[in-house]
């Protein structure tokens, strides 16, 4: 065996082995084919290295330092610290997730990220959960994204906890440039009696998400320092539903940095009104003007024997005729390359049972999805619209978007349930 292990190793350039690797760790998030591999000889133990600590997870349990935190799902930082395999593994480190446990606000963030100089993706979870008054960093960090999440589920129904706007300002001040941020489930968001961080540079954004994190309050303040006029261009809301969307981007107009938004990314849900033809949401696009690609996830109710035949038709129909008013809504200047089409279900289903039942839906007569069809081949004919590319997911948006392990490879089911833009040409499928 070992013969054929050496003689593979002599015949493939490290290139080869670096592309395999990349593979192994794309399809396998948990790394147990990379451990496995690494296994195998000392050649493969040190091809695999980068790609086992592409990413890393540790655990924080001191305000201010690399403590012990034992937890079954990531390292304890101070113990990896001691570590020799640190020293070996630190420049390979690109994607790093801090969980404070218990929940804290530190002031070290900056301070731990440093010591991966290759690093370019930061998730901060369990913070700003108590006020505090964090230490300005010295040398802040260059990131291209950054996510703060909140410590609990954006889909608990209890009270949740508020979270300090003095402290997020302090914490995003550590960071002097950051591509994209990400806020997850930072809904209550408390306004001190003080000024909120007023006194922080916070960095310049162009590309921003919200999930369960409505843009109101000292958050609307906040985001409103870090968009210089002109640079923000993309924005995504596809985990918001109903009317909160509309409410976002009214704001975002209101605070003039809405107009160079290129690329938005939102969500439709049939729940929130009983009549699909009152539905008035998303009045607001008009406030794009050079919007070039937009993302509309679609939520559709699956389920039947919960419902009435006719009921579950009433429900979809308010899915439809919000994503028309979408459509609707798009400011008559701009000129959409792309509509990304995400056909969703409310519910998580397993694929076996999602396709035949989107099948079925989308080929049964629906008023309001030929209307909807309508909005897009008007475009289309208009010339404000290249293209549609759909896709079927078999669960809704959650804190990371469309997850794509609920992608289903939609076949034909396109071009069933929308011919006319198949025959304009414009159905990507």
């Amino acid at each position: 065996m070992d013969h054929y292990i050496d003689k593979i190793n002599d015949l493939l350039p490290p290139d080869v082995f670096d592309i395999i690797f990349h593979i192994l760790r794309s399809e396998e998030p948990d790394k147990k084919g990379l451990f496995q591999a690494s296994l195998v000889c000392r050649t493969w133990r040190h091809h695999t290295l980068r790609h086992r600590f592409h990413s890393l997870s540790l655990t924080l349990t001191a305000p201010s330092d690399w403590d012990t935190g034992p937890d079954e799902d990531s390292y304890s930082a101070r113990d990896f610290q001691k570590t020799q395999l640190f020293l070996a593994v630190q420049h390979y480190v690109q994607v790093l997730q801090l969980t404070a446990n218990p929940p804290f606000l530190s002031p070290d963030f900056a301070h731990v990220a440093r010591f991966f100089p290759s690093l370019h993706s930061l998730t901060l979870i369990g913070i700003l959960t108590s006020p505090s008054s964090p230490l300005e960093a010295l040398y802040p960090v260059h990131l291209d994204n950054l996510t703060i999440s909140g410590s609990l589920s954006a889909y608990t129904m209890k009270a949740r906890p508020g979270h300090d706007s003095r402290g997020l300002s302090a914490v995003l001040s550590q960071f002097s440039s950051i591509k994209h941020l990400k806020l997850v489930d930072l809904y209550s968001l408390n306004e001190d009696d003080e000024p909120s961080g007023s006194d922080n540079a916070l960095p310049s954004l162009s590309s921003l998400t919200l999930r369960q994190t409505p843009l109101e309050g000292p958050m609307a303040d906040i985001i409103e320092r870090m968009v210089t006029p002109g640079r923000l261009r993309h924005l995504d809301l596809t985990a918001f539903s109903t009317n909160e969307p509309d409410e976002a981007l009214v704001l975002a107009h209101r605070r003039h940095f809405a107009e160079p938004i290129e690329h938005l990314k939102v969500s439709v849900t049939c729940w929130g009104s009983h009549d699909a033809d009152e539905v008035s949401s998303y009045t607001y696009l008009s406030c794009l003007p050079n919007l070039k690609r937009l993302a509309l996830a679609i939520e559709l109710e699956l389920v039947d024997g919960v419902v009435s035949g006719a009921e579950l038709e009433a429900l979809n129909a308010v899915s439809w005729t919000r994503a028309t008013h979408v459509l609707d809504s798009l400011d008559v200047s701009s000129h959409l390359n792309r509509i990304d089409l995400w056909i969703s279900s409310t519910e998580v289903f397993d694929p076996e049972t999602f396709l035949p039942r989107v099948e079925t839906l989308l080929s049964e007569d629906c008023d309001a999805r030929a209307r909807f069809e309508d909005a897009m081949v008007t475009l289309v004919n208009q010339g404000r619209l290249d293209s549609v590319r759909p896709s079927l997911y078999c669960a809704p948006p959650t804190d990371h978007g469309l997850v794509p392990d609920f992608h289903i490879h939609s076949g034909q089911v396109p071009r069933t349930a929308f011919p006319r833009l198949d025959r304009a040409g414009a159905l990507q499928v």
